[in-house]
């Protein structure tokens, strides 16, 4: 059996696990993400004298979970969601669990640490179908390659209710034109899935793909579908700043870029009738009950079936 290597510090702990991320195949989002969370747990650590990965125990953890209970966001001032915090604390957890699993510490505490209650977020805005549209007319008028290829890429979102990173990975092979049909490769915890797209996306794609995409592309470009200026493909943020700034344009004061024509697609389908298992297929959803989150928002088909059928809304015979 091979020895356990020589770990004596946080930041070569944190360095082993996430290399040990990358050998398990975990998606490029998911590493940085973590990179992330656990860095702030290492400058944390600085602050509190603890150095070796050997010294966290239930206290460390605990002390911890206080100071990101107390901690502040820079960009307003609040305080971390009680979510934000399950995410960190869920981070921790983990890594701790690799680092006993690979034979770095020995102290299996932290698998009886309590976590907190996590909610289930409800999408707080959705965008009806009157601003997603107001969305879509802002690239038009730049009347320019990128204009028009920002247009295909916001019509591709609303048309296919997918993540940022799915539509960054997009390459030309996986749109069906001629069956309106699109491939989701390594979404979300790595599953590719077919969706649905409508017809009128599919024009917008042709129409990209003859006119716009070879005057963009060159030798790097290789078969992806969306590409910027400079003929490299689109990364995930630079998808979200694009989106986030037509959004901002639009007059539209709601949080979010991406996701909220997910919400919109989500929520929309949900009231009209739509199979919650449909839906959860078309979001690329391993859990119904992530998928039953936009029940909550989606209260116009509960709304008619209640006026139907509630007794005290049918009219009875005298």
């Amino acid at each position: 059996m091979r020895s356990t290597p020589n770990i004596d510090t946080i930041p070569l702990a944190i360095n082993f696990y996430l290399n040990d991320c990358i050998a398990r195949n975990m998606t490029p989002s998911t590493i940085r993400l973590k990179r992330q969370s656990l860095e702030r747990f290492d400058s944390w650590c600085l602050t509190e004298k603890i150095r070796s990965p050997q010294e966290i125990d239930l206290d460390v953890m605990e002390d911890y979970r206080q100071f990101l209970h107390h901690t502040k966001k820079k960009s307003d001032g609040k305080p971390l969601s009680i979510n934000t915090q399950y995410k960190f604390l869920t981070d921790l957890k983990l890594f701790l669990r690799r680092l006993y699993c690979r034979r770095i510490i020995f102290n299996s505490e932290f698998e009886s640490f309590e976590m907190p209650r996590c909610k289930k977020r409800i999408p707080r805005v959705v965008l009806s179908h009157e601003e997603v549209e107001r969305i879509f007319v802002l690239p038009t008028r730049r009347n320019d390659l990128i204009g028009f290829r920002d247009r295909a890429i916001l019509e591709l979102f609303y048309a296919s209710a997918i993540r940022r990173e799915e539509m960054a990975r997009i390459r030309i092979p996986h749109i069906e034109l001629d069956k309106c049909i699109m491939q989701v490769v390594e979404g979300k915890g790595l599953k590719d899935r077919r969706i649905p797209i409508s017809s009128r996306v599919v024009n917008l794609i042709t129409r990209y793909l003859e006119e716009i995409r070879p005057k963009l592309a060159n030798v790097e470009s290789e078969d992806f579908l969306f590409l910027t200026s400079n003929g490299n493909p689109l990364n995930p943020d630079q998808v979200g700043q694009m989106v986030g700034k037509y959004v901002r344009r639009a007059g539209i004061n709601k949080p979010g870029a991406c996701h909220l024509f997910r919400h919109a697609v989500a929520t929309s389908m949900l009231n009209s009738g739509a199979d919650i298992r449909y839906v959860q297929e078309l979001l690329g959803h391993s859990d119904l009950s992530t998928t039953q989150i936009y029940t909550y928002v989606a209260i116009e088909q509960l709304q008619k079936v209640y006026s139907a059928t509630h007794p005290s809304c049918v009219k009875r015979e005298s």
